[in-house]
């Protein structure tokens, strides 16, 4: 994603920023980067194993998911 800039509000454009560093580290199979887009109460909620899925909770799941599941680059 490529985040288009406007001449929006300084929240807008603060959110957008967030998710494109979100969003590159994700590219990059970063998982550090992808975690300081987090707070240190996140959840992640996967879709699989079906029908319920996994959920993750807090810093240490989240990343161990992230460490489990993206190629290294």
């Amino acid at each position: 994603m490529t985040a288009k800039r406007t001449s929006g509000d300084p929240v807008t454009l603060s959110t957008l920023a967030a998710v494109q560093r979100f969003n590159e580290a994700f590219d990059r199979h970063d998982v550090d980067g992808v975690m300081e887009a987090m707070t240190r109460d996140c959840v992640f909620e996967n879709t699989c194993p079906p029908p319920d899925g996994e959920r993750y909770a807090g810093q240490d799941s989240v990343r161990a998911f992230w460490s489990s599941s993206l190629p290294l680059p």
